[in-house]
């Protein structure tokens, strides 16, 4: 079906998480200083469309980012740290597809897709789907080896659920649209 980014519209906040979060977030790479504010904090996600432009609008801990994108134009994207990226959006049949030529500053190049699987499912995004499921497993998050699986799914119409896997370490959390 074709992708219908009309769908991804709304707001969308965070909320409950499993007990062991704080150490997925670690091995992730976020500083121990910031995880008790990260995991106390509220983060609302708003997604708003115009035509070929759509808005990504996230606050988290205060801080409140805006990305605007239009399709086939490259754009630049900053996230909570400041972190600048240039990206380009566009639809390749049933999917919208972003590129990031050099993502972490050093030439790697990150390609990302998100399509509709069935009336029922908001969305899946990445490199695979599986059944119900968004998958994006990372074989080299950190530039050490360190491999992570992340899996997203629709619970119910307005909750999103992302569990993650690190080695045996295994958490998620919830959002629930608003």
């Amino acid at each position: 079906m074709p992708f219908d980014l009309e769908r991804s519209s709304g707001t969308w906040k965070i909320g409950k998480h499993s007990d062991n979060f704080k150490e997925i977030m670690m091995k992730l790479g976020v500083p121990a200083e910031a995880l008790d504010m990260l995991i106390t904090s509220e983060v609302t996600v708003e997604c708003t469309v115009s035509g070929n432009t759509f808005t990504d609008k996230s606050t988290m801990l205060g801080k409140t980012t805006v990305n605007t994108f239009t399709f086939g134009e490259e754009c630049e994207e900053t996230d909570h740290t400041g972190t600048k990226r240039k990206v380009t959006y566009t639809m390749e049949g049933d999917s919208m597809v972003f590129v990031y030529p050099n993502h972490d500053g050093k030439g790697m190049v990150v390609r990302q897709a998100m399509r509709w699987t069935d009336d029922k499912t908001i969305r899946h995004a990445t490199h695979t789907i599986e059944g119900d499921a968004l998958v994006i497993n990372y074989s080299n998050h950190d530039g050490k080896g360190l491999v992570v699986r992340k899996t997203r799914r629709l619970v119910d119409a307005n909750t999103a659920r992302t569990e993650y896997k690190i080695g045996d370490l295994e958490g998620f959390y919830e959002a629930k649209k608003i």
